[in-house]
């Protein structure tokens, strides 16, 4: 099923809401760009590698939870690679958030 947008829809089920999502800052050369995603959600976590949608580690989720997060993580690439161009590494590493307004 598509949504008008033409996208389409996330499964109907949610995860937890305690699940939290980390961009890190953009890294590699200006023509291999790369950055990571992780979400966690208690001592499950899942690291996809953007903007390849590769899953670089995972614990504790399952194939279709996996599955769901691929697809958000594809249908939001724009939205993700703002946030990670938008990280700075020292505030970062110093425990600073960056609020990204849409």
């Amino acid at each position: 099923m598509t949504i008008p947008n033409g996208k389409e829809e996330l499964p109907e089920k949610t995860m937890n809401p305690e699940l939290t999502m980390s961009v890190s800052p953009m890294t590699g050369s200006k023509d291999n760009r790369k950055f990571y995603v992780l979400f966690m959600d208690g001592d499950r976590s899942a690291e996809i590698r953007m903007p390849d949608n590769t899953v670089i580690s995972r614990k504790g989720f399952t194939e279709e939870e996996i599955s769901g997060l691929l697809q958000y993580t594809k249908q939001e690439l724009t939205s993700l690679e703002k946030m990670a161009s938008s990280v700075s590494p020292l505030k970062a590493f110093m425990g600073q958030t960056t609020e990204i307004k849409q």
